[in-house]
């Protein structure tokens, strides 16, 4: 049983009443059977190793949430992931909590994660902050380095785009070449590593410079002597 912040203390106080929880393997999930009029559980207990019959009074229960399907056709059209579960995935739940790493999208309520109506509203007020905070500067400000591409290198795998986590890539038909969306792109440099013939390159880390800054720093040992 996990529970996070001020809901740490109502498991406590059940804890305190005689309430007790059972985890089940969800491959064994429990069976319910009536018996004598009255609904019994049945459950294998993996801390006992034991299968565990209750016989109950009452029988609630929780009504369960699951993503809509729908929101893998709005993920694909905004360029957003989605987790595992279906459900839109934050930048970072602890640092960056309602964002996306796509610059001006957000993700509040039932489309993050399954939450009380409290936890909803707060998210909604988060991301109306943070949407007003982006709308109302005068300009939108970019990646300081942004990717680009050397067209005489490129032959047209296009593993630069599927690489791309923000969207940031496409193909032109018309021109016949790989687009890059400066305000789009973060500079993550993922395109760069995926790509073969060194034509998908961060702009300010390219070889060259690279290569220069470690011989810099190697000089600065000294040259090594043999003996």
């Amino acid at each position: 049983m996990m529970s996070y912040g001020s809901y740490e203390r109502y498991y406590t106080e059940a804890r305190s009443k005689g309430v007790i929880f059972a985890t089940y393997d969800p491959e064994k999930k429990p069976s319910v059977e009536v018996k004598h009029g009255k609904p019994v559980v049945s459950f294998r207990d993996p801390v006992l190793d034991a299968e565990i019959e209750v016989a109950a009074d009452w029988l609630s229960l929780a009504t369960g949430i699951q993503a809509d399907p729908d929101q893998q056709q709005l993920a694909d059209t905004f360029g957003v992931p989605l987790n595992q579960d279906g459900f839109f995935a934050e930048a970072d739940p602890k640092w960056r909590p309602v964002e996306f790493h796509k610059s001006g999208c957000y993700a509040v309520g039932l489309a993050n994660a399954p939450m009380t109506l409290r936890e909803a509203i707060m998210q909604a007020e988060a991301a109306v902050q943070k949407a007003s905070v982006f709308l109302s500067g005068r300009e939108i400000p970019l990646a300081r380095e942004v990717s680009t591409v050397h067209d005489a290198h490129c032959i047209r795998c296009k593993r630069c785009i599927a690489a791309c986590p923000y969207g940031a890539r496409s193909f032109d038909a018309e021109s016949d070449r790989i687009i890059v969306d400066s305000a789009t792109c973060q500079a993550c440099g993922m395109c760069a590593v995926t790509c073969r013939n060194s034509a998908a390159e961060v702009r300010g880390w390219n070889d060259k410079q690279m290569l220069a800054m470690i011989d810099a720093q190697l000089m600065n040992y000294g040259t090594p002597t043999t003996a």
